[in-house]
């Protein structure tokens, strides 16, 4: 009999491409690998922040995430995703250069994850 296995719950913090620009990656990503699978538009994301994973869902730390993070702004910036990396089974596009407004962001979310009692997932 083949076991099943439960989920695993990881919370993130995360920034979603604007929908016109997801549907470019996807179509940037076809064209470089015609029939692989792809993230659809629609789950595309750049990470923030990241915790380990729970075997239950966190309904307690997603609260405190949410509380920590309900200051966190910052003033807008281009993100240029002008680099691809590929490790494994998947590639990633992701900045070539270190963006100022970005690093402010994710500074802003590992602090609120510590204020959150969130572990941060390694890697």
């Amino acid at each position: 009999m083949e076991s099943r296995t439960s989920p695993l719950y990881r919370p993130f913090f995360a920034l979603k491409p604007p929908p016109v620009v997801a549907r470019q990656i996807d179509h940037f990503a076809a064209t470089l690998a015609p029939g692989a699978d792809r993230i659809l538009p629609e789950h595309q994301h750049v990470t923030l922040g990241i915790t380990t994973d729970w075997p239950d869902y966190p309904y307690e730390l997603i609260k405190a995430l949410r509380r920590a993070a309900a200051g966190i702004t910052a003033e807008p910036f281009d993100l240029m995703l002008d680099g691809v990396h590929v490790g494994g089974q998947s590639a990633a596009l992701r900045p070539s250069r270190s963006i100022a407004g970005l690093k402010t962001v994710q500074q802003q979310v590992a602090a609120a994850m510590a204020r959150a009692g969130a572990t941060p997932r390694p890697g």
